[in-house]
């Protein structure tokens, strides 16, 4: 059965489908993996799905090509227009190295997948919070210019916020990956220059949170924990983020 999916307003992508079989007879040597039950259920199924974390730092690169095509594309010069645009200019110079340290990191295949997933997930966080903005930022600028088709700006702009849904929705992401850290469930490199603002400021949040979900007794699960520690999860990759990207850039 073909079922054809609702058109995505996200520029010019392809339509999705859904093709399902109910006659189709399989012997046992088609399952991929073993039968057996295995013993850790939550390994198991990061391992069956590892796949999304090349995925989530995949889409996200792409964000790097589209913001420079933006930034290049000629204005008026008013500074209120101009702005934006050496905005989206330094995000490309921080981004670039950041990008080249991440992608360095997630092909190291002696760090355990779930730490490599975990860089994936913070450079997702913190591209997309940047160049979302930067691009609505660009395209309000550029008035009328910025809908006509043959400035390219919304046609880049669609793909790229469409891009923090697909191979897990990104606060999503952010959510399980804070929340994880917090649990002290594996541990990500500790920042380079402890000294720098940013790396205390990365540093004295997640000191706060942990705090935080130390009050919290039901565990993390609970409907306190959704109060007042989820809130915070995006924020948290998002300060992990800046101080990794600060880092990458060199001298």
């Amino acid at each position: 059965m073909f079922i054809l999916l609702a058109p995505i307003a996200c520029g010019r992508t392809l339509d999705h489908s859904i093709t399902s079989f109910n006659q189709v007879c399989l012997p046992p040597t088609a399952m991929l993996g073993i039968p057996k039950k295995p013993a850790n259920m939550r390994s198991q199924f990061l391992i069956a799905i590892n796949r999304l974390g090349s995925g989530t730092l995949a889409l996200s690169l792409s964000t790097i090509p589209a913001l420079k095509c933006t930034a290049l594309i000629p204005i008026i010069s008013f500074r209120t227009q101009q702005l934006p645009i050496l905005h989206a200019l330094a995000e490309c110079a921080v981004m670039e190295p950041f990008a080249n340290w991440i992608t360095a990191q997630f092909s190291d295949t002696s760090l355990d997948f779930s730490v490599r997933h975990a860089f994936a997930v913070i450079f997702k966080g913190a591209v997309m919070q940047y160049t979302q903005k930067s691009f609505g930022d660009i395209l309000e600028s550029c008035g009328t210019q910025g809908v006509f088709v043959h400035n390219q700006l919304a046609e880049i702009e669609a793909p790229n916020r469409c891009n923090g849904i697909p191979e897990g929705e990104i606060l999503v992401l952010c959510i399980c990956l804070a929340t994880e850290i917090l649990l002290d469930r594996y541990q990500i490199p500790k920042a380079t220059k402890p000294e720098s603002i940013i790396a205390k400021h990365e540093e004295g949040y997640i000191s706060e949170m942990l705090k935080l979900q130390g009050s919290i007794h039901e565990g993390h699960r609970s409907e306190a924990y959704n109060n007042r520690i989820l809130p915070h999860c995006r924020p948290i990759i998002l300060a992990i983020g800046q101080n990794v990207s600060a880092e990458s850039v060199p001298n």
